[in-house]
């Protein structure tokens, strides 16, 4: 090597330098903006998952509730009416048939032929009824509209609910009662017998679960449809805006049901849970403009009452 020249240096300019950190910079922001969006994608999904799961779990819930309701029927008597009829006739035709065979052996005559059974008129069955059907202070019932649905069902009181027996309390308020009162409703009040914790970022209100004995709402004067919660009803679920009910009577549907009036139970109930995503993330001042398929969540189900049976008219 000759003095003044000077050797090949092997490295990078300041420029390639600064290119190559500025390419970094940009490859790790588009990675970081697709794992976002990735996390984005993945935690919408899983918040639909987990409505679909709570509209699932609201309509069993709402479903076993329903199907446990109690039909009232009344006593049919007719049987035991013609079984009494049946052994009197028979008990007056044998004691008349004794005092022929005494009255002929007094005389020394031939026994008398037995003569056949007359049936007795149906003016005389009528006229002394076996059994008379009480009338029914209480029949439990099922009420429903368009918005709201309460039926009677059947249940055995808790253990606790017999202390006020146990202590000589015997006032209708605390006798326990295995007929309770089940109403399914949505309400934009807040819950009255909740425990203080409240998020000033979930609307107020929500599907509402009461649950009564009949014994105690007859007493109170509460009995029928409610629409604004009360010390008897629980929130189930805040993310619920709108809760809809039809009632099938074996050929149509209908917007409302009286089990007192109809004399029955429908054969099908309709179901349909509208679920809005912006509910619990709103506030306070959400407002509920109506079913859009675009943003809120509809689920509907059907649910079969296999025991309903409705009253067969009587034909002349």
């Amino acid at each position: 090597m000759t003095r003044g020249n000077h050797p090949d240096r092997v490295g990078y300019t300041l420029l390639e330098l600064l290119l190559s950190l500025a390419l970094s910079v940009l490859v790790i922001g588009v990675i970081g903006s697709a794992i976002q969006l990735y996390l984005i994608s993945l935690t919408q999904l899983q918040s639909k998952i987990e409505r679909k799961q709570i509209a699932r779990g609201l309509v069993q819930m709402i479903s076993n509730d329903i199907r446990a309701g109690v039909q009232y029927k009344a006593a049919d008597y007719a049987d035991l009416e013609n079984l009494v009829l049946t052994q009197e006739l028979a008990l007056n035709d044998g004691i008349a048939e004794l005092e022929a065979l005494e009255q002929a052996s007094e005389n020394g005559d031939d026994p008398p032929e037995t003569a056949p059974v007359e049936e007795s008129s149906g003016a005389e069955a009528e006229s002394d009824p076996v059994v008379d059907e009480e009338v029914a202070a209480f029949r439990p019932s099922l009420f429903g509209d368009s918005e709201s649905i309460a039926v009677d069902i059947s249940r055995l009181p808790r253990l606790d609910q017999y202390n006020s027996i146990i202590a000589g309390d015997t006032s209708a308020e605390q006798t326990p009662s295995d007929i309770k009162t089940l109403a399914y409703f949505f309400s934009d009040a807040n819950p009255v017998n909740n425990d203080g914790v409240q998020f000033s970022s979930v609307a107020a209100g929500g599907l509402f679960r009461r649950q009564i004995d009949r014994a105690v709402a007859t007493h109170s004067g509460d009995v029928g449809l409610v629409s604004r919660p009360d010390d008897y009803s629980d929130l189930v679920a805040s993310e619920v805006a709108e809760i809809r009910f039809r009632y099938f009577d074996g050929a149509d549907w209908q917007s409302g049901w009286d089990s007192e009036e109809l004399g029955g139970f429908p054969t099908a109930i309709e179901v349909v849970l509208v679920i809005d995503p912006t509910r619990s993330t709103s506030g306070e001042d959400y407002i509920y403009s109506g079913f859009d398929s675009a943003v809120m969540e509809q689920y509907r189900s059907v649910i079969h009452l296999p025991a309903a049976e409705l009253p067969i008219e009587e034909q002349e």
